[in-house]
């Protein structure tokens, strides 16, 4: 998958951890998976638990990137800012689509949250043409035949 391949690649320069829930990236056993590569792999024994494995991660491995599977509550939210501002980059899943993940105030903190703007009827405008002449630029009308 991605997830593997991304932590593979990042652990040849970086150190990587993977706080692996349900085994599903580095796999069910006591020695990681080879398609990992040079990462670590910390097991969750419970998912109760995944948010302090998170966060002890942190504390004793300083990783570079963490690698997460399936955050998905608000413990875990509140442990992910954690990591962040401790420096570590993330890679991380959640179920569901992006615009599900906006609505769900306990989740939008993962993908940067939603911020109101006001804006003015000049500046209104000028996006909404800068937005028209893109959906041109992307879709241009189809070319008459010649008969």
């Amino acid at each position: 998958t991605i997830v593997r391949e991304a932590t593979r690649r990042l652990a040849e320069r970086s150190n990587v951890v993977v706080v692996d829930t349900s085994n599903e990236i580095a796999g069910d056993g006591m020695v990681p998976h080879a398609c990992i590569g040079l990462a670590r792999r910390m097991m969750v024994p419970s998912l109760d638990m995944q948010s302090a494995i998170m966060v002890e991660c942190v504390q004793n491995h300083t990783p570079h990137v963490m690698v997460i599977d399936e955050i998905g509550r608000p413990k875990e939210v509140q442990a992910a800012r954690t990591v962040k501002q401790r420096g570590v980059r993330m890679i991380a899943s959640a179920h569901g689509d992006l615009r599900r993940l906006l609505k769900n105030k306990e989740l939008s903190g993962l993908v940067g949250g939603v911020e109101h703007v006001m804006m003015g009827d000049t500046m209104a405008r000028e996006e909404a043409d800068r937005k028209r002449k893109l959906a041109k630029k992307q879709n241009p009308p189809p070319a008459a035949e010649e008969g």
